[in-house]
């Protein structure tokens, strides 16, 4: 079923009228790294994880692991006890690389960087290194032979401290992957290395002009009456029946048309986790229309944070008749749904930082993996079957952000924990 072309450019003109942020200075095209994108076809070894369930587990053992060298490339790295992970690696001898986003690091992370006394570079979203609108992906290369890869900042709510299986804390819903494949991480570590030499111009004229943006604060949720959920999920290693194949997926390069192509390509269903969906431009209005002529083909599923831009979700999608397709992340089990995950068919799982929102898609540094592999793609597909099933009706979402703050205002300071800013800053990514 076509989506309504008028009331989606409507909608978009809205969104992209409202909020001058989504354009960060000037994106300079000329200098983004050229990247050969291919598809790794006999890949054997895959770990998946989830936010808040296990994600901790996942990167304490992948980084633990490091033996001589790792390069990290995030947009927030914040957490105490994760930042240690690093300092342990050091302390073995493991050389390491760190590429941070400026924009949304600033007092105590820049100190906390630092502290770390490692090869540290800013990102190239800022200053004279400036070609994107932000850096926003979230991946490390541990050894060249294991890539790390994260819907997830290093903050506490994206990855908070649960070491023993089973246990449940409250958190934000994030999807991770690790992968052990020395040509793929050689791949990443390629991309890394790429957006690392992205040479300063010389001249300031040349320059991109970045608006100043208002830091946030971080927002409270309550933790003491967290709800656990049906299953808590540990991390998947399986045994694969036949190799798995893994397409990298990144913003600005193949983003937009990857997914179009596995949108168009599905057969039975296409289940979507995002924090927010903003249609403010060409590309975010592409994605839903090939999303909405699906309808009634295939099975569509789209799980949304209530929390932040909600309206502009529902605009977005009651534009492109999606919104019968929606339901509500549940926020009595999770401080936020920060993901950014699709499923097709129960075959195919994208895990990564892209926001379907026009910035995160069109300007913006975002990393990714596409990965064909019926047993990790079926562990995401049942994530999102739990996530839909305890989801809400948009008519609920009033009621349960009302009892949520009700609950919040009931519970002591100690016992709430607080979103970091690093998870709600949609109005850039």
């Amino acid at each position: 079923m076509p989506a309504n072309s008028q009331k989606l450019d409507e909608v978009s003109e809205r969104i992209a009228a409202e909020e001058p942020q989504e354009v960060v200075g000037v994106v300079d095209e000329d200098r983004w790294p050229h990247l050969d994108i291919r598809t790794f076809t006999d890949v054997r070894q895959v770990s998946a994880a989830v936010s808040p369930d296990c994600s901790f587990r996942l990167v304490e053992n992948a980084i633990s692991s490091a033996e001589e060298t790792i390069d990290f490339y995030i947009y927030n790295a914040s957490a105490d006890y994760l930042l240690q992970l690093l300092k342990d690696a050091k302390t073995r001898g493991v050389k390491i690389r760190l590429m941070y986003d400026v924009m949304d690091t600033s007092g105590n992370e820049r100190e906390k960087i630092k502290a770390l006394k490692v090869k540290a570079k800013e990102a190239p979203s800022s200053g004279r290194r400036k070609v994107f609108t932000v850096c926003h992906q979230k991946f490390a290369v541990i050894d060249n032979r294991t890539v790390l890869i994260e819907s997830a900042n290093w903050a506490t709510t994206s990855i908070p401290e649960v070491r023993i299986a089973g246990k449940f804390k409250k958190g934000n819903r994030e999807w991770l992957l690790r992968v052990d494949h020395a040509e793929l991480a050689a791949w990443y570590a390629d991309l890394f290395q790429k957006d690392w030499d992205i040479p300063e111009l010389e001249a300031p004229s040349g320059l991109a002009q970045a608006i100043e943006v208002t830091p946030l604060g971080s927002v409270p949720m309550p933790l003491a009456a967290v709800k656990v959920p049906d299953e808590v999920f540990d991390i998947e290693t399986p045994v694969l029946q036949t190799p798995a194949k893994i397409t990298p997926i990144l913003s600005p390069d193949n983003y937009f048309k990857l997914v179009k192509q596995l949108i168009a390509e599905a057969t039975e269903s296409i289940f979507v986790q995002q924090q927010s969906i903003k249609a403010g431009g060409p590309k975010t209005k592409g994605i839903l229309q090939a999303l909405a002529a699906r309808k009634g083909e295939v099975e569509i599923r789209i799980v949304v944070s209530p929390k932040f831009t909600w309206k502009d979700t529902v605009d977005s999608l009651k534009a492109a008749d999606l919104d019968d397709c929606l339901r509500a992340m549940n926020l009595e089990s999770f401080t936020h749904l920060h993901n950014k995950g699709l499923v097709f068919d129960r075959k195919i799982a994208i895990v990564t930082s892209t926001n379907w929102t026009e910035n995160s898609v069109a300007r913006a540094r975002e990393a990714g993996m596409v990965v064909e592999c019926p047993e990790i793609a079926e562990y995401f597909a049942k994530v999102c079957d739990l996530d839909w099933n305890a989801g809400l009706d948009p008519a609920d979402v009033p009621a349960h952000l009302a009892s949520i703050e009700q609950t919040l205002a009931e519970t002591p300071v100690e016992d709430q924990v607080q979103i970091h800013p690093a998870d709600l800053r949609v109005d850039l990514v």
